[in-house]
């Protein structure tokens, strides 16, 4: 299951629609490990939920994607399958970790 959030904002008879997709679940999330800004392959589930969440964006007009850098995010606009321009930033990566990336989510609670 990948989180899709629409937000709608009408201001002066503009209206704007902005949509927030997680990727899609990846080994490491499988594992509950802290993935941080380490990069981790999208599980089999992660590439369907990706395709489903397309299916379900089909009708839908972008104007510009905003995406992560990192492979995970990158492998998950793929399989959504959208082809706006889309702007590849660093700043929308997952937080830093730090030393407790690699380490179980039980470590780090």
């Amino acid at each position: 299951l990948l989180y899709t959030i629409k937000f709608e904002a009408t201001r002066i008879g503009m209206k704007l629609n902005l949509y927030v997709v997680r990727h899609g679940q990846t080994h490491a999330n499988a594992k509950n490990v802290l993935q941080g800004h380490e990069d981790s392959p999208l599980t089999a589930l992660g590439v369907q939920c990706s395709a489903n969440t397309g299916e379900a964006l089909q009708d839908v007009t972008f104007n510009e994607i905003f995406c992560s850098d990192l492979g995970r995010a990158k492998d998950t606009l793929q399989q959504i399958g959208c082809k706006s321009p889309t702007k590849f930033d660093r700043r929308l990566r997952e937080r830093d970790y730090g030393p407790w990336t690699g380490k179980l989510w039980s470590e780090y609670h």
